[in-house]
């Protein structure tokens, strides 16, 4: 796809109670196109989600016009879930070559209480003038945030004029 939305995994049903993404293996992309990518997008609303163990790496979107997202993992769902925990999981190598849209690793929605720890992000680049590069985002709206114990590290952003504060 050209300027399609690329998920390797997505979840967007209505799980009753519990909803697992764990021990999976994302590695070894090239995108050319410009359209969004998600390692996990996870969109679903149980009343407890678990993210963990995955490894996500060496992921390149190679289309020098895009302004869209490129994250790792992606919880973005809009009704308040009672708890999201998101631990373990490795992050790196994601590249946005000529991208002007945010790469980032973890990215945490509007959920009730978020628990993020013990995950590894690192060399992760956003290659242009106006790119940004973010380890773990937090919107606002969430009534708990706890993020400890993580690892971030090697966020470039080479090109960029950008003066935004990560």
């Amino acid at each position: 796809a050209t300027t399609g939305v690329t998920y390797f995994i997505y979840c967007t049903s209505n799980y009753p109670l519990n909803l697992n993404i764990s021990n999976n293996t994302i590695s070894n992309h090239t995108l050319p196109g410009t359209g969004a990518i998600y390692g996990i997008y996870q969109l679903s609303n149980p009343v407890n989600t678990n993210i963990s163990n995955n490894n996500i790496n060496t992921i390149t979107r190679t289309g020098t016009t895009s302004t869209a997202a490129f994250y790792g993992i992606n919880c973005d769902n809009t009704t308040a879930t009672t708890l999201t925990n998101v631990f373990g999981n490795v992050i790196h190598t994601l590249t946005g070559n000529g991208s002007t849209g945010v790469v980032g690793g973890i990215t945490m929605g509007t959920q009730t209480t978020y628990n993020t720890y013990k995950n590894k992000i690192y060399n992760l680049t956003s290659d242009n003038a106006g790119g940004l590069v973010y380890g773990i985002t937090i919107a606002t709206g969430l009534i708990t945030a706890n993020v400890y114990n993580n690892l971030i590290g090697g966020l470039n952003a080479p090109n960029t004029s950008s003066t935004a504060d990560a």
